[in-house]
């Protein structure tokens, strides 16, 4: 249940890097669930998420502040929080101490963040030691509660972040029993998510009403932290976060209308730095032989740069290569984070599959898959190695190197959530065989029709429009499409032909049914499923 700069910190020392690398924490704003907390939080309760998350939204990852924790009466360190509450709020410097840095790089007090970690442990391990009724009464009464399990959730570093961020390599950690802290953080959120412990009475437990009303009002497992849930847990323990996940669903059955509101926000944030980066591309490109040409108009596009990291560029350069990696930083943790949540809820699949009516157009998911496979990754690679050429600094191929495995990585997570939504969507009916109402919308599934021939259709329409629109973008080059990857990767053709065999699909094999032409062919089925194999097949 650790992360990425928590891996193996507790198995020992030994083949640890003597090095210390720099730990650049990304800011909250830059994950999909901390941009969704703030799109949904009433502004009447945005003082609350202000003191959850306060201390630590700079770049470096590490704000001054006051002591979270003084000596208590009995010698343990207790919170010197003004507020009521035993806990104390997780913060990015934490992460920085556990990784085992510096002060000049994110950890500013080893000696409190210890001091913080250990009042935690002590904290979690008492609250998990209660009896039901004294759990949900601390649940339902300790703001300071909330307010870390928020902290911890929002600034826990995630293991899919990209080279470039965190950590390189391995690194020993200096906190003890911060393993233990992810760990028993996981522990009461699994209990929380359930109205009833294991072998508990009935009259020592809340029921189910209470409990839905006790999620809702306090955001105990709304969907912002569930999406951090599952993008923090799930890696090491799918089997458990998949049980949490259905259980904080099944007791907020309203979270679906929320559902909506991911892929909203998720399109619209995606359409918007699609275009500022299209833009300043081409500008990059077509001003590759005068670096400063168009600056001022990129600088006010772009974030002021770390000048530490990348003074070996001009200042025209900085802002791009600052631009583009928050840019792959968003893109990678919304992935990460509906992929693994899908994982965990598949029929959370169905409402991200869904049209979703923006402003300047309506949307779907795997097109918008598809335009950043095929449209803007590549335009990145090429921006990349254009600004790379350009430095005059000696750590360039690395860098270059890092963005190359980023972006690879990057391409093999939007191929692989593609598939789940295509799988799940179109090639198979197991998320509709339960009882499920559907999200309002005018998509047709191929599970909700009977007939074998108008699946087909629809299956060929969406290839149609995944390939169609963006099929321009490829040509002159030998990269694989969105499609083309999916079939490479698992065999999507396959999984077509299986279906046909069981008379799910009809594209051109003989039709077991009365009513067929006298060659047992329906017209063009043969041209549809030629069509099908000419989208998905690679190139030679």
């Amino acid at each position: 249940m650790s992360n990425r700069s928590t891996h193996n910190r507790h198995e020992g020392t030994k083949g640890f890097s003597k090095t210390q690398k720099k730990f650049v924490q990304k800011t909250p704003n830059t994950t999909l669930s901390n941009s969704l907390r703030q799109s949904l939080t009433p502004q009447s309760d945005a003082g609350a998420v202000a003191t959850a998350s306060s201390g630590g939204s700079g770049r470096g990852g590490a704000a001054e502040s006051a002591s979270r924790v003084r000596r208590g009466e009995n010698g343990d360190w207790v919170s010197s929080g003004t507020q009521s509450g035993s806990f104390v709020n997780y913060l990015p410097q934490d992460e920085a101490v556990a990784a085992g840095l510096g002060a000049d790089e994110g950890g500013l007090d080893p000696v409190e963040s210890q001091r913080v970690v250990d009042l935690l442990n002590r904290e979690l391990s008492r609250l998990l030691k209660l009896s039901p009724r004294d759990f949900w009464r601390e649940v339902a009464s300790n703001t300071s509660l909330h307010a870390f399990l928020e902290s911890f959730l929002k600034f826990r570093s995630r293991w899919y972040d990209f080279p470039h961020r965190g950590t390189k390599g391995i690194v020993a950690g200096v906190i003890v029993g911060e393993y233990e802290l992810g760990r028993r953080v996981f522990m009461v959120l699994y209990r929380i998510s359930s109205n009833r412990d294991p072998g508990a009475r009935a009259a020592d437990s809340l029921s189910m009403k209470d409990h839905a009303v006790l999620l809702q009002e306090n955001n105990l497992l709304d969907l912002p932290k569930l999406l951090d849930i599952s993008a923090i847990y799930s890696h090491e323990n799918e089997d458990l976060t998949r049980s949490l996940v259905l259980n904080a669903v099944k007791a907020q059955p309203r979270i679906h209308n929320d559902f909506t509101a991911v892929m909203y926000h998720f399109l619209s944030i995606v359409h918007t730095m699609y275009q500022r980066c299209s833009s300043s591309l081409e500008v990059l490109f077509s001003s590759r032989d005068s670096q400063e040409h168009g600056s001022s108009r990129l600088h006010a596009d772009y974030l002021e740069c770390n000048k530490n990291r990348l003074c070996v560029f001009p200042p025209v350069l900085r802002g791009i290569v600052v631009a583009a990696y928050s840019v792959m930083d968003f893109i990678n943790d919304a992935i990460v984070s509906m992929d693994t949540f899908v994982s965990a809820y598949k029929h959370a699949a169905i409402f991200f599959t869904c049209p979703v009516e923006i402003s300047y157009s309506n949307e779907e998911m795997l097109s918008i898959l598809a335009k950043l496979h095929d449209s803007l990754l590549p335009s990145l690679q090429q921006g990349f190695q254009v600004i790379f050429t350009a430095g005059d600094g000696g750590h360039q191929d690395n860098m270059l190197s890092n963005v190359g495995i980023s972006l690879k990585m990057l391409s093999t997570r939007i191929v692989k959530f593609g598939w789940k939504l295509l799988y799940f969507c179109y090639l198979s009916d197991e998320v509709f065989e339960e009882s499920f109402i559907l999200p309002a919308a005018t998509k047709i599934f191929p599970a909700k029709v009977e007939d074998p021939v108008i699946r087909a259709d629809i299956l060929v329409q969406i290839f149609r429009e995944i390939s169609g629109l963006y099929s321009h973008f490829q040509e002159g080059q030998s990269r694989r499409t969105f499609l083309q990857h999916i079939e490479k990767n698992h065999k999507m053709m396959s999984r077509i032909e299986l279906l046909q065999t069981t008379a799910t699909f009809f594209l051109g094999a003989r039709l077991p049914k009365v009513g067929a032409p006298p060659d047992g062919i329906y017209p063009n089925c043969k041209a549809s499923m030629m069509l099908v194999k000419d989208l998905v097949s690679s190139p030679p």
